[in-house]
């Protein structure tokens, strides 16, 4: 080709640098090796070894230059792709290696300098037993690497204790090296240090278990619905106190748990839910045996990030026996305003026995010098019984008459070991509360 022909194969740059390096050898006898990008007729562009030698006569005296051009194209592919790959092995924050069967290192990224302390020159030929040490190696190691050698992938996290990083968790891939021949002949291994990641899932999950003993422990129910108002979490105590077996609620909607009347109510409270009002109030719920709950509520919408309602939570306080006390103290209260009979204090704790639902009831009075009472009236499953006294030593009694007011749910025997009459009577609770004088003497 012509001159011209002949530089119109080259990019711009490429000719710029070969018009310098042949100048310069045809000068002064610079040999030349460029690496240039040509076209050819077809519009290919080639990647080009060009090199350039100068050509002397008898005298050595420059005459001309011999040169020669070789497509090296699928070289230079090759070597910028292996370039990609080393820049990336060798930038990651991920330790990988490359080991023989024997267990030895034959290739390291850069992050093995950080994790041994080693060159990666000084890291080659090392085995996994001298890194990390023998007992390591035999315990967490070498099992896997040898499953891996038969060829399988192996991913597993373990703590590992490192000559200068001291004790890290890291996640652990083993993945089988093949020969051309397709068999395996080394491990690669791929090592990501995730301490503080397992730090914080470790945080989390016990954070996590507190959170769920304290709400599984909890006095109050825990309740949870969706946007539908079906129950997707209970703890056990709100299962409880509907009479509920485990699991037995999840799925369920509230309108399950209530009569007509409730379920009236409760239309209003899901339109102010999903309007975001939070809010505590009194509601009458339906247990599975048939039984009413009166329970305290306070409840709380929930939506996503878009604000969406995706449902509500609520605390549910049981509350039936204050509201039947409340029920025992109005009707005494009308009892007690009501024309009398005569027999004052047989109809009261007669009528504190009806109210309450209890098995037994006195109304006694005080004798201080002897540290003892004495009934005025006494009921016993359902009809009056003689009156009679005890001595208050080792009695809840004894405490009301200092005042106390005193509330035994359940083993009451068991805290008044000494207590006679409660194992006589079969006494499981007790409640007693002290009569005073206008000047807060007790006397009864």
């Amino acid at each position: 080709p012509s001159l011209a022909e002949h530089d119109r194969l080259y990019d711009p740059e490429s000719l710029r640098l070969l018009k310098t390096a042949v100048a310069a050898c045809l000068a002064n006898g610079t040999p030349y090796v460029l690496r240039l990008r040509a076209r050819r007729t077809d519009g290919v562009t080639l990647i080009c070894k060009a090199c350039g030698y100068p050509r002397f006569d008898h005298e050595q005296r420059i005459t001309g230059l011999y040169g020669s051009l070789q497509d090296i194209t699928e070289l230079a592919i090759a070597e910028d792709e292996l370039k990609k790959s080393q820049y990336i092995v060798s930038s990651t924050p991920d330790g990988i290696a490359l080991l023989d069967e024997n267990y030895h290192y034959l290739i390291v990224n850069q992050t093995y300098e950080r994790y041994s302390g080693l060159t990666k020159e000084a890291f080659i030929g090392r085995s996994i037993a001298e890194y990390l040490g023998q007992a390591a190696f035999e315990q967490q190691v070498k099992p896997r690497f040898d499953r891996c050698l038969q060829g399988e992938t192996i991913r597993y996290g373990e703590w590992f204790d490192f000559p200068t990083l001291g004790k890290r968790f890291f996640s652990v891939t083993y993945f089988p090296y093949r020969d051309e021949t397709n068999r395996v002949c080394g491990v690669v291994a791929n090592s990501r240090d995730i301490t503080e990641l397992k730090i914080a899932e470790a945080a989390l999950a016990d954070s996590e278990a507190r959170y769920r003993g304290i709400v599984e422990t909890a006095e109050e129910g825990i309740w949870q619905v969706d946007a539908d108002w079906r129950t997707v979490y209970v703890n056990r105590r709100m299962e409880v106190l509907l009479a509920c077996a485990p699991g037995e609620m999840l799925g369920r909607s509230l309108g399950d748990f209530m009569d007509a009347d409730a379920a009236a109510q409760l239309g209003r409270l899901q339109v102010e839910r999903k309007a975001g009002v939070r809010e505590t109030h009194d509601f009458t719920f339906r247990s599975r045996d048939g039984s009413e709950l009166h329970a305290l509520v306070s409840a709380a919408p929930m939506f996503d990030a878009q604000g969406a309602f995706t449902g509500a939570t609520a605390m549910v306080t049981d509350i039936t026996r204050h509201k039947r006390l409340e029920a025992s103290l109005v009707s005494t209260a009308d009892f007690v305003a009501a024309p009398s009979s005569g027999r004052f204090c047989e109809d009261l704790v007669a009528h504190a026995a009806a109210v309450l639902g209890l098995d037994y009831v006195h109304l006694a009075r005080l004798l201080p010098e002897l540290d003892r009472v004495e009934t005025e009236a006494a009921w016993l499953d359902g009809g009056s019984i003689d009156n009679w006294g005890y001595d208050l030593h080792d009695t809840p009694c004894s405490e009301v008459l200092n005042k106390i007011h005193r509330l035994i749910e359940s083993g009451v025997q068991a805290k008044y070991p000494l207590d006679a009459d409660l194992k006589q009577v079969g006494a499981e609770g007790y409640v007693g509360e002290p009569i005073v004088d206008a000047q807060g003497v007790a006397l009864g």
